[in-house]
């Protein structure tokens, strides 16, 4: 999510991810990047997506199929958003970004990594209140001074599971 240039995309790619979406509500940068990486192209693709907005990302979802052939738990497996949350972004940006991984990974296995350098404390502090609401576990590594890695997994699969508070937890 929030692909820029699409680098994350494209080292999943060359990590072996069957097949990647690199999305941005400007997609022209990751288009870009893929056309200077051919060999990716077969199964990564760019797509336009504004946070927040379902039927965009369902049909970014198409774009790629089922690259396993079989049917899907969620829309993705993985999703990756590296340095997306800004001071500058709004409760309802956040919320918006949060939402969007969470219709992305609607099944109980999906596992979504989001990179985050801290800029604000009071940036962070509205992450963490909207990563509270989202009802799935979230832990955190600090991988260098105020950069940290969230890794959100164990989404709620029913009513009663999706009133459980989402608790970050510093590995």
């Amino acid at each position: 999510l929030g692909s820029g240039t699409g680098i994350a995309g494209l080292a999943a790619a060359a990590a072996g991810a069957a097949a990647v979406v690199l999305s941005d509500a400007e997609p022209a940068r990751a288009a870009e990047s893929l056309a200077r990486n051919p060999a990716y192209a077969p199964r990564v693709v760019a797509s336009e997506l504004r946070w927040g907005d379902a039927a965009q990302l369902r049909l970014s979802a198409a774009l790629v199929g089922d690259a396993n052939g079989g049917a899907r738990a969620s829309l993705f497996d993985v999703v990756l958003a590296a340095d997306v949350v800004y001071p500058s972004a709004s409760a309802r940006v956040v919320e918006a970004l949060l939402t969007t991984v969470r219709d992305a990974l609607f099944g109980a296995h999906g596992v979504a990594m989001l990179c985050y350098v801290e800029r604000s404390t009071n940036t962070t502090a509205r992450l963490h209140e909207h990563l509270g609401a989202l009802g799935c576990r979230c832990s955190r590594q600090q991988v260098a001074r105020h950069v940290w890695i969230y890794k959100l997994d164990r989404w709620p699969t029913g009513a009663a599971e999706g009133n459980r508070p989402c608790v970050v937890v510093t590995a």
